[in-house]
């Protein structure tokens, strides 16, 4: 079993969201290290980890949700 904190998809959620009202496209990745198992989530923009310690490239990515499904779509008017 896994043990996420409460805060990790908030954090990450907020992050998409502020890079997209920014304009920027975030791809958000899930990874795992075998020994010790942990798991761990980040966003990335332009190829690199946002605010995540060097050890986060250790981790072998086992999704990824490419920026295209989180950029914010504009609403529509009603009239």
């Amino acid at each position: 079993m896994v043990a996420w904190s409460r805060g990790v998809s908030g954090d990450l959620s907020a992050a998409a969201w502020l890079a997209a009202l920014r304009g920027r496209a975030v791809v958000w990745c899930h990874g795992v290290q075998i020994h010790p198992y942990t798991s761990h989530a980040w966003v990335e923009t332009d190829g690199a980890p946002v605010d995540e310690p060097a050890t986060t490239s250790t981790f072998l990515r086992t999704m990824t949700i490419p920026a295209r499904a989180l950029t914010a779509r504009p609403r529509r008017s009603h009239p």
